[in-house]
């Protein structure tokens, strides 16, 4: 087992966000929807076509294609 204490695991973190590009202290990585069930895709698709009738522009991608592919090798990271 491999230890660590908390500070270096912060170090390693903000190593990482650094390279990552990263800002803030709360971030979360873009989920590329990947693994995206049909009902949720077409929830966003009706959400998005929604916010479109009222000349809106939704806060998300619809369209698995259109969202940026995470770069931290998909693993979850939450800053808190």
């Amino acid at each position: 087992m491999k230890r660590t204490t908390l500070e270096r695991q912060a170090e390693t973190i903000e190593r990482w966000k650094s390279r990552s590009g990263v800002t803030g202290r709360d971030y979360v990585p873009a989920n590329s929807g990947a693994t995206r069930s049909p009902s949720k895709r077409a929830l966003l698709q009706a959400i998005d076509d929604a916010a479109r009738e009222r000349g809106a522009r939704p806060r998300f991608a619809s369209d698995s294609s259109a969202v940026s592919k995470p770069t931290n090798g998909g693993r979850s990271f939450i800053s808190s």
